[in-house]
């Protein structure tokens, strides 16, 4: 009975996280759609090509297919129903903790702890805002719009 409420509660928590990142990703993402739509397409959030590619290490041509690749990431999960999206989600910080647990090596400080992977499985929420998570999400969202016939990279 304790595990059922200790799911749900994690289900609800990282739900409701998702939720505000998808919201707060949509709002930027019909920005950006609005502001190139009446820019031309080397501006993008104020800073043109040059300049994002410079700060990642790209091309010119690079940070533009990943400026794209990003927005059609967005637009695909935008479009879907909060159901489908928090089943991805949740699949993806399932599968990110048992990844790290399998890390776990106490002769190594910088090693996950079993403590940590306490804390990630009683605050999933956590988990969805850590950058390498949204790596390891790539392949859930590529692996979604791929079912659906959509290719988003």
């Amino acid at each position: 009975m304790q595990n059922r409420l200790t799911r749900q509660r994690e289900e609800i928590l990282v739900r409701a996280a998702v939720r505000k990142a998808i919201a707060e990703g949509i709002d930027s993402v019909e920005a950006l759609i609005k502001k190139r739509t009446n820019q031309t397409a080397t501006d993008v959030d104020g800073d043109n090509l040059q300049a994002i590619a410079r700060d990642l290490g790209f091309s010119v041509s690079g940070a533009k297919q990943a400026v794209d690749k990003a927005m059609r990431k967005a637009q695909f999960l935008a479009s879907l129903p909060d159901s489908d999206r928090d089943l991805i989600v949740l699949s993806a910080v399932k599968e990110y903790i048992r990844e790290l647990e399998r890390a776990i090596d106490p002769t190594d400080p910088e090693a996950p702890t079993t403590e940590d992977i306490q804390l990630m499985y009683d605050n999933p929420e956590i988990v969805a805002t850590l950058d390498d998570f949204r790596y390891f999400l790539h392949k859930y969202v590529k692996r979604a719009a791929k079912a659906t016939g959509k290719k988003i990279s």
